[in-house]
């Protein structure tokens, strides 16, 4: 097991900081997040070497605690795009490295890369599979007992505070060649959550991006929650009491039928990269 550590993304007023930057605080929302001043360095550090801690922003904690897969023996969760495996190890922890979770990795050198990272942080109860979710069969008997399934697929990025993309990218100023480019993401974002629809057992299914645009946030939320209204599928969203509640920030407003039920983080104004977080559920 191993603490997550947000190594950057909030502000020197919120710690007492010392000449070794070396305090730190439990985060209020995320159990086992321990908040460090953005300058600490871990590099060297013997836990951080050996897996016991995992660096990653904070809004990149949300996807796996959301998801709230049971920490049984008999649990089935499928991380359909793994690497860089940060979410993955997060959900290992949070099922007490129980059950199966089987990680999906298309490309071979990502793949061997994760498979070192499962390694270092023993995560024991993970099946890595260097395939594309896509192409797997959801009648496939191997999945027949898989219920929870996390979709955090390739998207722009454009909420990542290190790209600074978000300084010069807003809703407002998206123009027709980025429109194009943001569809085509969108698209295969929809395709995503579709096929995960099809497993036979999954109850729950959480779609996550690091995006600040509502054309692969709510616009792709709602054309899932269309698709399912289609084809019979019995999704909906969760409600926002089972969705991150005490977190504030939610959808856009105007963009889809219910913002409260996806959670939403601004960079700049909530000390995380820019992400959206939403969970379909089985109804």
């Amino acid at each position: 097991m191993f603490a997550l550590i947000l190594s950057y993304g909030l502000s020197r007023m919120q710690f007492n900081i010392s000449a070794s930057k070396k305090e730190f605080s439990k985060d209020e929302h995320i159990p086992a997040l321990l908040l460090f001043h953005p300058q600490v360095s871990f590099q060297d550090e013997e836990a951080y070497k050996t897996g016991k801690v995992i660096l990653q922003d904070k809004a990149s904690c949300f996807p796996a605690v959301v998801l709230n897969p049971p920490a049984s023996a008999d649990s089935a969760v499928i991380d359909a795009t793994s690497a860089p495996g940060n979410k993955t190890s997060h959900l290992s922890t949070l099922i007490c490295n129980l059950g199966t979770l089987f990680a999906f990795e298309r490309d071979r050198k990502s793949f061997s890369t994760l498979q070192k990272m499962f390694s270092k942080a023993k995560c024991k109860n993970v099946e890595p599979i260097n395939a594309d979710f896509l192409a797997v069969n959801p009648m496939d008997s191997k999945y027949s007992k898989v219920t929870h399934i996390l979709l955090d697929p390739s998207c722009s990025g454009s909420g990542i505070v290190n790209r600074l993309d978000y300084l010069v990218e807003s809703e407002q100023e998206v123009d027709s060649v980025q429109e194009d480019r943001l569809n085509k993401i969108a698209a295969f974002q929809l395709m995503m959550i579709n096929h995960a629809m099809e497993f036979f057992s999954v109850q729950r299914i959480v779609y996550s991006t690091c995006s600040i645009h509502a054309i692969e946030d709510e616009h792709v939320v709602r054309a899932a929650l269309e698709s399912a209204e289609a084809l019979s599928a019995n999704f909906n969203l969760a409600p926002p009491s089972q969705v991150l509640p005490q977190w504030k920030g939610r959808g856009y407003a105007n963009e889809m039928h219910d913002p409260t039920s996806v959670v939403r983080c601004l960079p700049g104004e909530d000390a995380t990269n820019g992400f959206l977080v939403s969970c379909f559920v089985r109804e």
